[in-house]
């Protein structure tokens, strides 16, 4: 499935994910493709921040959700 990334800037970037894929490999993503590392910013989805060593279906995320990028 596609997740949508909004950053802090809103801009949006897509992502292929599969529901079983770890929140870190979607971090490790996100740090190839824009080379902000994985410590600097947490991913919240409907207000719920997405912790490591929870998978993406944990959340309930589905195709085409959006998924907010947070600079700490």
């Amino acid at each position: 499935m596609q997740v949508i990334i909004r950053d802090f800037e809103c801009q949006q970037c897509v992502y292929d994910v599969k529901e079983t894929d770890n929140v870190e490999i979607l971090k490790a993503m996100i740090e190839f493709k824009t080379g902000i590392t994985r410590c600097s910013y947490r991913l919240t989805y409907r207000g719920q921040m997405l912790e490591v060593g929870h998978k993406i279906g944990d959340y309930n995320i589905t195709n085409h959700s959006i998924i907010d990028m947070i600079l700490m």
